[in-house]
């Protein structure tokens, strides 16, 4: 059985930039901050979002993308290791396959 969508969900499924979040949840911004933060902005507020971010009330994606917003205007991307190109790689190499065996020094 599917659910009747409420007018701000339908609204909310038609955002696609991050100032139409900002405009839709009524959160105050600086468009020349934004505009250079405004991937990062996004990709927070997605890693915020619980697996059933469809069961959560309007407040409450606000006060997520509120916190998205303030969390990326007063850090940088790097700094919150947002993207994967930011994150510490760890690879885990056998000791086995580094170098094998030494070899005796020649004099």
């Amino acid at each position: 059985m599917q659910t009747e969508l409420s007018t701000w969900q339908r609204d909310f499924a038609d955002l696609s930039n991050a100032e139409d979040y900002c405009n839709f949840f009524g959160i105050d911004y600086d468009p020349a901050v934004l505009a250079s933060k405004r991937l990062a902005v996004l990709q927070r507020f997605h890693d915020l979002l619980p697996r059933n971010w469809g069961t959560l009330e309007f407040a409450e994606l606000r006060a997520l993308f509120a916190l998205a917003y303030s969390t990326m205007i007063e850090s940088s991307a790097r700094e919150a290791q947002l993207f994967k190109i930011f994150k510490p790689l760890v690879v885990g190499i056998p000791l086995a396959s580094i170098g094998g065996r030494r070899k005796e020094a020649a004099c």
